[in-house]
């Protein structure tokens, strides 16, 4: 979920702030959730999670865990930075996590994920123009292909908006509705929603009224099963692939994050890859093949950026050395035109050079 100052009062109870501003789905609920859907005729499940809180209730609801599923692929993107840090990021279980606001700072490949849970921020937008559940809902809507299936935990007041109700209508079947237990409802008056994206967008005005008149008597909302047989036929999850997600990215670049994330990766502890694209420290006691020198064009580029410059090497390593380069600016002049009507041509053109100071004060110029 989303932190303090993105959701609404009502949602802000004791138990919540105790949770730094985020209030996680119940894990027995999101296990129940997940008794509603077959996760495996699918070979393979990209799922999406746009508010991932401390990810316990993905893992329950795809039971990637006790259920030993391996085809499932956990892609989740949470706004709190600590959250991020200490639940999510390094762990197996979780293929990618995103630390970014899902509304306005994540890139993602578009219609390809078959599978979605969602419990979104409650309440107004700070424009006040919608709730966060409607905005959500419709950015999560490009990232659905066809005949994904969509589980989505929202408030009661969210069902009864006019305004999230056309949008969910225009994009999604609605397969069903379930509510929480009494004692939980009776806290946060929270529904599950079971929809599948339509293939083409639209409703009609008698669509909205006989939605609003299904979820008109609470009483008649049934309550999540509490076991696979109670669930009965079950909704089937397609196959989506991990390959097919190309982006999954923040949309601003944070280098110290990113850092941490590659520290904690797989692909960073696996010595084949990093052998590759590190180059171990240079040493005058060793003998090694030399990089590949940069083009003209490239060493005028980082020169003038002041790239390689300043103290190199380390008193240790005995390679101690001070790199400076400099662009001058060059003025050449040459006679043109023919023998009556000669003139003077000036060339004006870049000239770059490099000078490397040893430690016993010898200047070599490159």
């Amino acid at each position: 979920m989303d932190n303090i100052s993105r959701e609404s009062g009502f949602f802000q109870s004791a138990k919540n702030i105790e949770k730094n501003g985020a209030y996680y789905t119940d894990i027995g609920h999101a296990r129940r959730i997940g008794y509603l859907f077959d996760f495996d005729k699918a070979d393979e499940i990209a799922v999406l999670e746009p508010s991932a809180g401390d990810g316990q209730a993905v893992l329950a609801v795809t039971g990637k865990l006790e259920e030993g599923r391996d085809n499932i692929r956990l892609f989740l993107v949470e706004i709190n930075e600590n959250t991020c840090k200490e639940k999510l990021i390094g762990r197996e279980e979780f293929d990618y996590v995103l630390n970014a606001d899902f509304l306005t700072g994540v890139r993602m490949s578009k219609t390809r994920f078959s599978f979605s849970f969602a419990n979104w921020p409650y309440g107004t937008s700070k424009d006040e123009k919608s709730r966060l559940e409607t905005q959500f809902l419709v950015k999560e809507t490009n990232y659905l292909s066809n005949g994904a299936y969509l589980a989505a935990v929202v408030p009661y007041a969210a069902l009864n908006d006019e305004e999230f109700a056309r949008k969910l209508l225009a994009h999604f079947e609605v397969c069903g509705i379930w509510r929480f237990d009494d004692d939980v409802y009776s806290r946060f008056r929270q529904l599950c929603v079971v929809a599948r994206k339509k293939s083409m967008s639209g409703y009609k005005k008698s669509d909205i009224a006989e939605f609003a008149e299904s979820i008109s008597e609470l009483e008649e909302i049934p309550y999540l099963p509490k076991s696979r047989d109670e669930a009965g036929e079950r909704f089937v999850v397609r196959t989506s692939r991990e390959s097919e997600i190309v982006t999954f990215e923040a949309a601003q670049y944070n280098p110290y994050g990113s850092s941490e994330y590659l520290e904690s990766s797989p692909l960073f502890r696996s010595s084949k890859v990093t052998n590759s694209i590190f180059m171990e420290p240079y040493s005058n006691s060793e003998r090694l093949k030399p990089i590949m020198p940069m083009s003209k064009d490239m060493c005028y580029i980082c020169a003038v950026q002041g790239e390689g410059e300043g103290v190199t090497g380390s008193v240790r390593n005995k390679d101690l050395h001070l790199q400076r380069g400099v662009v001058r600016t060059v003025h050449k002049f040459d006679v043109a035109g023919e023998k009556n009507s000669k003139y003077v041509v000036e060339r004006i053109s870049s000239q770059m050079s490099q000078f490397v100071v040893e430690n016993s004060g010898k200047v070599t110029e490159l």
